[in-house]
């Protein structure tokens, strides 16, 4: 196994971005010429890339550059204006995105009369999965040190246990593509170091993963391929560049 690498945060990474080769040619999802437009302003355009199967595609971009806007597309949240999500050759309605992703928004949501424990079985019970999701759920639990609070209602939670609860249950819906927006906000350091490694041990197991990211460093170090989103347009850096930070970098002129 390779050794972990540090970010500036101190927080541990276990590289990710071994070569795919020919991987492009069966993703799950094509995103194809999309284009997303609030009143005059364009936040997305003509925006082109397969969603693949075994692979972490970061998305990077200043506030407003459209992160959230394309992983709630790619979500079924938001329709496209132009362009089109298409699966096989066949576009796909915000019904069949929904049924095929799980995404992790970047402000926590949840019931607040409800439990961390009650989510994930309602998670359960809407993906219809079978009778293991429970030792799952206290496996997660486990995993991101929730145990302790299963049974309190989400609305006494911290905002950091609020989000690891969403990450669980997202994991515990075990769909083919993940979508995670800025999901090591509100994380404690163990927290966000815990979620890494399931992102490689789900990449192993040929799950798409896509996140957004404001870190530039955990952008690279933790993907495959980073896109990076600016005046509405995409630029496209493989992260197992030396030079990859640097070319991301010039994009926002940092």
């Amino acid at each position: 196994m390779e050794p972990f690498s540090f970010l500036s945060d101190g927080v541990s990474v276990p590289p990710l971005h071994q070569r795919l080769e020919g991987s492009h040619a069966n993703g799950i999802l094509s995103v194809e010429g999309v284009g997303k437009v609030y009143g005059s302003r364009t936040v997305l355009r003509d925006l082109t890339f397969d969603v693949v199967p075994g692979t972490v595609t970061a998305i990077v971009g200043t506030n407003g550059a459209g992160k959230t806007t394309i992983m709630s597309i790619l979500s079924g949240q938001l329709p496209v204006d132009r362009g089109r999500i298409s699966r096989a050759g066949k576009t796909m309605r915000p019904s069949d995105l929904a049924s095929i992703t799980a995404l992790i928004p970047e402000s926590p949501a949840m019931y607040p009369t409800l439990t961390p424990r009650e989510h994930l079985r309602f998670i359960a019970l809407g993906r219809k999965l079978d009778a293991s999701s429970g030792d799952r759920s206290e496996e997660l639990a486990r995993r991101f040190n929730l145990t302790e609070y299963m049974d309190q209602p989400a609305a006494s939670l911290s905002k950091g246990n609020q989000q690891k609860t969403l990450i669980a249950c997202a994991l515990l819906a075990d769909t083919p593509v993940l979508l995670l927006d800025e999901p090591f906000i509100g994380l404690d350091p163990p927290a966000q170091a815990e979620l890494l490694v399931l992102i490689s041990e789900l990449r192993t197991l040929g799950r798409a993963i896509m996140l957004t990211t404001h870190v530039l460093e955990l952008a690279v170090r933790s993907s495959d391929v980073v896109i990076a989103l600016s005046d509405g347009a995409a630029r496209f850096v493989d992260a197992a560049l030396p030079d990859a930070i640097e070319r991301l970098r010039t994009v926002f002129t940092l």
